[in-house]
């Protein structure tokens, strides 16, 4: 069974996370809802660079390797005493979720899904 979460467009015209026990999943839309919104140029450019480590975000910092990962870490709550949440993606997933995002986003819809492929990369939609 295919592995999805859903963004739905509140009457106040923000997204609303639908629940879901898929934490990888979560991970994705947090950082993609509240970090990469409107800035997606900027991680488009870090994930160019040879700078390993991005600070720059509300929910998540990002770490990327030599050998072309890229993880997002999150913190859900900052009074929880556990480590970050975390998920690496390939730097060309990391891309590809991006550029879909900020197309799907930017056409104003009421619905935004991210899913896990068969192949295990994540898409937008």
């Amino acid at each position: 069974m295919k592995k999805f979460i859903r963004f739905y467009k509140a009457p106040d015209g923000l997204f609303e996370l639908e629940d879901t026990e898929h934490v990888d999943l979560l991970i994705i839309a947090f950082f993609l809802l509240h970090d990469a919104s409107e800035n997606e140029d900027l991680y488009k450019s870090w994930a160019g660079s040879p700078e390993e480590v991005f600070e720059g975000g509300e929910f998540t910092t990002l770490h990327q390797d030599s050998q072309h990962n890229i993880t997002i870490n999150c913190v859900m709550d900052e009074d929880d005493d556990y480590e970050p949440l975390n998920i690496t993606l390939s730097k060309e997933n990391f891309l590809e979720l991006l550029s879909t995002w900020e197309t799907v986003s930017s056409c104003d819809p009421a619905e935004i899904t991210i899913e896990q492929e068969a192949d295990g990369s994540y898409t937008v939609k």
